[in-house]
């Protein structure tokens, strides 16, 4: 992205840019670290999925939020609302493997959760078939 950004990066979102300008601070040496534990990572998502076709975990960590909220408590402790809700789908996302959340009801608020459902890498139609199934399972016992 540097090639590309130089003299341009006023044509970026501002996230964007900050990630850009984060990204330029990481020693080359930590950048290569982090490529070997990203195989690590894959190899042990690898061997999870011989064992199960998908997995299923909540898409956030927290409920719908409004949109003025910046943090929130989770066990004591005070957190981004944007790591609050990126947390549970950034390992798939760098592991690349195909996710989706579907809806699976409401807090006692009344709040919307999902659960996002992860397969292997390369079954992406596969991923999507299940998904419908399990969403039409939630819509039938709601």
């Amino acid at each position: 992205h540097l090639r590309l950004s130089r003299g341009r990066l006023s044509e970026y979102g501002q996230d964007v840019r900050d990630r850009i300008v984060r990204g330029l601070a990481i020693p080359a040496a930590a950048y290569l670290n982090a490529l070997r534990a990203r195989k690590k990572l894959m190899r042990e998502f690898e061997k999870i999925f011989t064992k199960i076709d998908v997995l299923a975990t909540p898409t956030t960590l927290i409920p719908a939020h409004r949109v003025d909220e910046e943090n929130v408590e989770i066990e004591g402790r005070l957190i981004s609302v944007r790591e609050a809700s990126l947390k549970n789908t950034e390992p798939f996302n760098l592991y690349g493997a195909p996710a989706i959340s579907i809806p699976a009801g409401n807090t006692p608020q009344g709040l919307p959760i999902g659960v996002q459902l992860v397969g292997p890498r390369g079954e992406d139609m596969k991923l999507l078939r299940i998904a419908l199934a399990v969403e039409k399972a939630f819509t039938a016992s709601s």
